[in-house]
């Protein structure tokens, strides 16, 4: 198996924009943006898609292009960060953003989820793509990719970055994914 985890396209926001689970429209056409994405990805068989607009827009794009299957999982939408949402960073307090530093893993003082919490949300759905047959492409969030890697066992996995329409091939994760 593999999973290629492909990033959604650039979100209509305005810059600095705090948003998580927010469900912004993306920028510029899914449909031109799946045409330009296809010949740069690798075969695929089917295509699973957190359920915010940023992909599942393109993910439905890609599925009409390719008359793949396409399934929305929740499971893999991007961390909720609480009160933080939809709000400009320089206008959260920064004794809150201060309190998150300290322990970005297990702290919330926004009231949302914890990364630890994202993170155990989000593995399970991860599992079960690892467990379907053929070559899955994911299209999700950063956040997620950060998951994947975190289980693929990378040392930079925190820290790891995927850029917007960027993709990334994942073979491999089966055998490497800790027991629960």
């Amino acid at each position: 198996m593999a999973l290629i985890l492909l990033r959604h396209q650039k979100p209509k926001t305005s810059e600095g924009l705090c948003y998580g689970q927010t469900d912004l429209e993306p920028e510029g056409d899914p449909a031109e943006i799946a045409k330009t994405l296809l010949p740069q990805l690798p075969q695929f068989t089917a295509i699973v898609s957190s359920p915010l607009k940023r992909c599942r827009l393109l993910a439905q794009a890609i599925a009409t292009l390719t008359d793949r299957p396409l399934d929305i999982e929740p499971m893999l939408s991007e961390i909720h960060l609480g009160h933080w949402e939809n709000r400009a960073w320089d206008e959260i307090p920064r004794s809150e953003i201060d309190a998150w530093a300290e322990n970005v893993l297990e702290a919330t003082p926004h009231g949302g989820e914890s990364v630890a919490d994202f993170y155990e949300r989000v593995t399970p759905g991860l599992r079960n793509l690892i467990k379907s047959p053929g070559t899955i492409l994911l299209v999700a969030h950063n956040g997620t990719y950060k998951a994947a890697c975190r289980l693929l066992g990378r040392k930079d996995a925190d820290q790891a970055t995927l850029g917007y329409q960027c993709f990334e091939m994942l073979d491999g994760l089966e055998t490497q994914l800790p027991q629960p």
